[in-house]
């Protein structure tokens, strides 16, 4: 069975567990701090291939997905106004659960980004992980890591390669 792992973020929370955000959010925007935050996180998506999905409470009459690519794996949710980000994370992994017991889905390993305790136990209780802001953001820091170190490695190699094959060393000039 193939399983997929999706990190739910509570956004505000985890914008509010960050000193640099929460300066952002203070002194510019709350769009500026949410960009940061989405920039910052990027990077987990781009080297474990992880779903990310940061949730925010919202406003209006309908749940809202923005993406600030066209990766489907990646998106912004903001819930509709009667609605918290933890009521949204809650019922998302209530539903996954079910899904999961009535095995009409591909298992998906949930992981609730969250410093919220109640949210964390809540989410537990459906079969979810949690793990803190701190943990997140080191997660991201290591995957950029990756990511740098990869994009190293490959450059090494095509260089290395060209080296060898270079077409220019033939010509007399």
């Amino acid at each position: 069975m193939n399983n997929t792992k999706h990190i739910l973020v509570d956004g505000w929370n985890v914008i509010h567990a960050n000193k640099s955000l929460k300066k952002i959010l203070a002194n510019d925007s709350q769009e500026s701090a949410i960009a940061t935050l989405s920039n910052m996180l990027a990077p987990i998506h781009d080297d474990l291939a992880y779903r990310l999905t940061i949730v925010f409470d919202g406003k209006g009459e309908e749940i809202a997905i923005e993406r600030r690519s066209k990766l489907l794996t990646y998106s912004e949710i903001y819930t509709p106004s009667e609605m918290s980000a933890d009521e949204f994370i809650e019922q998302f992994c209530a539903k996954n659960n079910q899904a999961k017991e009535n095995k009409k889905k591909k298992k998906t390993e949930i992981i609730v980004a969250s410093d919220d305790n109640l949210l964390s136990l809540t989410a537990t209780t459906f079969g979810a992980s949690s793990i803190s802001a701190e943990d997140l953001f080191s997660m991201a820091q290591d995957s950029s890591k990756n990511i740098t170190r990869k994009s190293h490695e490959v450059k090494a190699s095509a260089l290395k390669n060209w080296k060898k094959t270079n077409p220019f060393n033939d010509l007399k000039i």
